[in-house]
This record gives C-alpha cells, sequence and structure tokens, in this order.
C-alpha cells in the first residue's frame, strides 16, 4: 500500500495507486497544529465574507452567523466570528447591529434567512468592537458588536 503524503496548503495528496489499493496511510507528525490566535482587544475594519442563517444548538433560536475578515492593520487577513439572534433577548442587539450596517433593510419587513442566502451583506464594509475571552482554556476573540464603517475608533474597553 502506498503512503500519501502531505502538501502543505494542498492537504493530503493520493497517487493513482493508492486509489486502486482500497487504503491509504497517512503521517500527519509534520503538520503543524492549527488553531485561531487572539488578535488584541480593539476595533478592526473588517468586511463582511459570509453570512448564514442556521438555528442556535444552544436555544434552536434562528440567527445569522457573520463571518468578518479584517481588512487593515497587521491583522489583516484574520477571521472573526459573530452571531445575531432573531429571537429572544437578542433582539435589541440585532437591531442595533442591523441600524449601523445595513439600516435599508429597516425600509419593509425582511426575511433573514432571505438576505443571507442571497448574499445582500457580503461585501460590506464594517468596524468590529473585539474583546478577548477564554473559550476551553485557550484565549478567544468575542465581537461585542458591529458598527458602521469609519466609527467607535475610540473603544478601549
Amino acid at each position: 500500500m502506498s503512503k500519501a503524503k502531505v502538501v502543505e496548503d494542498e492537504g493530503v495528496n493520493f497517487d493513482d495507486t493508492t486509489a486502486s489499493e482500497g487504503g491509504i496511510t497517512i503521517d500527519l507528525n509534520d503538520v503543524e497544529d492549527g488553531g485561531f490566535e487572539a488578535i488584541p482587544k480593539g476595533v478592526y475594519d473588517c468586511v463582511v465574507s459570509e453570512l448564514t442563517f442556521e438555528y442556535s444548538q444552544n436555544s434552536g433560536n434562528p440567527m445569522w452567523t457573520w463571518v468578518l475578515e479584517v481588512n487593515d492593520g497587521e491583522h489583516s487577513g484574520n477571521k472573526l466570528f459573530f452571531h445575531t439572534v432573531w429571537a429572544g433577548k437578542g433582539l435589541p442587539l440585532t437591531k442595533k447591529v442591523i441600524s449601523e450596517v445595513a439600516p435599508e433593510l429597516f425600509e419593509s419587513p425582511f426575511d433573514p434567512e432571505q438576505v443571507a442566502n442571497e448574499g445582500t451583506l457580503l461585501g460590506r464594509s464594517v468596524r468590529a468592537r473585539v474583546d478577548i475571552r477564554m473559550y476551553e482554556g485557550s484565549k478567544r476573540n468575542n465581537v461585542k458588536t458591529l458598527m458602521k464603517a469609519g466609527e467607535g475608533s475610540d473603544f478601549l474597553g
């Protein structure tokens, strides 16, 4: 049986003989541990790179999961994650965020699933207030809120 070779940035490279033999052997010893390194607390210029509509695993409430990409400074390219919920106690924060980054959604009732599926907010410039929290023994970023681009640079705490 041939061995599959781990190729950096490409995953696992399977040659033709591996598939025909019906099995694989992979050596992960040379693969570096991944993970996300927390960026410092502050306010970051970002762009909305993904927006998905889903249901919370904990509460079952409908929500948006935002994936933001920092687009300025030494942390450019880092990804940040944020959730806004469409039910219960989270609605005031969701309303505040929408009023800041997508006020046009207040013009008429809308379907948050449709907005996410259509990609209406993809590429939107925003500012993210970012904090740090401990999660499973590691420092993780916690996006506190989103603001329209160009605001909130004085956030320190």
